[in-house]
């Protein structure tokens, strides 16, 4: 009974699934976007480790709207994530044609839908208004939003960013 304890591969995942994006919520994982054979993936999964195994993988809706455009440029590549309030932000990355995206969506597992930062609700979001790039580094502190580093077209970035959901702008 000699276990090696450490990492252990469970599952191998190909080169276009490798530029996907990942984020937890409430001890879940779920991984969303990405390209395969040149086009963008509209497939969202959730790995949910207390399930059983057969069952610790689900796929959730597609991450597409053939009525909406808009809903479309959810799906990316090289893109980031945060969780703030138990609700994911992705921004950043790229489509399969290389268009670069500097939008951000934000997911809510409790309903399972998406929400664009441009969204008309009762939130007033803070526009990402850095310059658009891919492979940027993103993470969480509180309630705040952090964007650091990145790239595009040779071009590497050592800018940081903060996004402030819950901060409003006054009008002037």
């Amino acid at each position: 009974d000699n276990v090696k304890e450490g990492l252990k591969i469970v599952k191998k995942l190909s080169d276009e699934e490798a530029t996907k994006i990942a984020f937890i919520i409430d001890n879940v994982a779920y991984i969303v976007g990405g390209t395969n054979n040149g086009q963008d993936v509209t497939d969202f999964w959730k790995f949910d480790p207390s399930k059983s195994e057969e069952n610790k993988w689900t796929r959730l809706r597609e991450i597409k709207d053939d009525s909406s455009d808009d809903y479309n440029s959810i799906t990316r590549t090289y893109g980031c994530a945060f969780v703030i309030d138990g609700q994911a932000y992705i921004t950043l990355g790229q489509t399969s044609g290389s268009s670069l995206r500097n939008n951000y969506w934000i997911y809510d597992p409790n309903t399972d839908l998406w929400r664009s930062s441009d969204t008309e609700d009762d939130f007033d979001y803070t526009p990402f208004e850095g310059s658009a790039r891919t492979k940027a580094i993103c993470f969480s502190t509180g309630k705040r939003g952090i964007i650091t580093t990145g790239g595009s077209s040779g071009y590497y970035y050592d800018d940081t960013w903060e996004l402030h959901p819950y901060e409003w702008e006054e009008d002037d």
